[in-house]
């Protein structure tokens, strides 16, 4: 047990840009004691910043007085889900805002990521994971055409990504300073079909906390020319919510990403927290994307919008256009 402790933390340091020298950290006294021992013991003088203080003057300070020091970066550990019971205010918000004028190479913030779950969802190894992104988008940009399904149902997507730009996120690239990481993703010309997910809904709307995992059937969606335009299933709930997300933000209609997650950290942590956390859209397999855009979207359908929601799948086979498995989980 000591050894996987040890390894999660060389994992989780090994994304740390070299040229950041001094380290903040914006914790959760509730949530991360064991995590913040551990980066204490290996970070030098790190600058300690619980976000449960009385007063969160301290973290205003720090992203005051070392914005412009490329020496600084900033570490972030939240957890605000309703599956908690677990916000925080107002003040504590405001805290954090200054740090939306850092630049992301400077930054490695983790959310719903706690001591409970830390060791798991870091327990592979940072550069292996990049290297099989990296082999993943290869493979993925030579392919015009995706199919996924998933064995003994009707399940099936068909994707037109002729021309598409895939990016990789492997916590190693400027842009990427979210984790736990590991992902590849496109914006696709079109999307068709029908599915009824086993796996998750996740976003900037509280499906995921609300919902948790989801099984086949609870709900099902139908595709054409990458949007949505019919939402069925058992889960009369879960039906009647999506349907009324998908009404009040119609950019959630639209599929904007089709992306290839790679850790299977990730996917082994989700058997043991099933709560539907951000990280899941990191999930070994395929996720499909709604509403907000990636960078490269360009669909003119696609209103500017805060919103975002991944359809994880926790199952199945994605094919290339020649029907090879791509990958299969």
């Amino acid at each position: 047990m000591e050894l996987v402790r040890e390894a999660a933390f060389d994992h989780y340091c090994a994304y740390l840009p070299p040229a950041v020298k001094r380290w903040g950290i914006i914790f959760d006294r509730a949530f991360h004691g064991a995590i913040i021992r551990e980066l204490a013991a290996r970070l030098v003088d790190p600058v300690l910043l619980d976000l449960r203080a009385p007063d969160p003057g301290a973290i205003v300070a720090f992203a005051r007085d070392h914005i412009a020091d490329p020496e600084f970066g900033v570490l972030g550990f939240l957890v605000n889900q309703p599956a908690f019971d677990h916000g925080y205010s107002a003040a504590q918000q405001d805290a954090l805002t200054p740090f939306n004028r850092w630049g992301t190479h400077r930054m490695k913030v983790c959310f719903e990521v706690s001591d409970a779950n830390f060791h798991a969802l870091f327990a592979e190894p940072s550069h292996a994971l990049r290297d099989r992104c990296v082999d993943m988008r290869s493979r993925a940009a030579a392919e015009p055409r995706m199919s996924y399904s998933v064995e003994g149902r009707a399940d099936r997507l068909d994707m037109d990504c002729a021309g598409a730009t895939w990016i990789t996120q492997t916590g190693f690239e400027d842009h990427d300073y979210i984790l736990p990481t590991g992902e590849i993703a496109a914006c696709p010309r079109s999307v068709e079909g029908t599915i009824s997910p086993e796996g998750w809904i996740i976003g900037t709307l509280p499906l995921g906390a609300k919902y948790g995992r989801i099984a086949a059937g609870d709900v099902s969606l139908r595709l054409s020319r990458g949007e949505v335009i019919e939402v069925s299933g058992d889960d009369r709930r879960l039906c009647a919510d999506v349907e009324m997300v998908l009404t009040r933000v119609p950019s959630l209609r639209h599929v904007s990403e089709i992306g290839v997650g790679m850790s299977r950290a990730i996917a082994g942590a989700a058997a043991s927290h099933p709560v539907a956390h951000l990280w899941l859209e990191r999930h070994f397999g395929f996720h499909l994307g709604l509403g907000a855009r990636l960078p490269q979207t360009d669909h003119p359908d696609i209103e500017a919008t805060g919103h975002h929601l991944d359809v994880v799948f926790a199952h199945g086979v994605l094919r290339g256009a020649g029907g090879d498995a791509l990958l299969a989980w």
